[in-house]
């Protein structure tokens, strides 16, 4: 399950790649504090929600708006809680 400063990190994640030339991975580490592995679990996640994360040679980026980022990110969030409230019930 993905936590509030899960899913407010890859917010963040996907503004920074969606403006300018992108950032790239130690860019990435960087401004999020995180780990390489880290950085690039949050990119897979991001395309896991139809978020496609773009690489050339050194940066990452996203094509996709702020707002459309939030809502894919917004309807996985509400789909998985609805499937885990679902299994509770049974």
């Amino acid at each position: 399950m993905i936590d509030e400063n899960h899913i407010s990190r890859l917010m963040k994640v996907c503004k920074a790649l969606g403006t300018g030339n992108g950032l790239t991975l130690m860019q990435i580490r960087t401004k999020f504090k995180c780990s390489r592995r880290t950085a690039y679990r949050d990119m897979t996640i991001l395309g896991d929600m139809g978020i496609p994360v773009a690489r050339s040679k050194q940066n990452y980026t996203i094509k996709v708006k702020p707002a459309d980022c939030r809502k894919r990110i917004y309807d996985t969030c509400v789909k998985k809680l609805n499937t885990l409230l679902d299994r509770s019930m049974r």
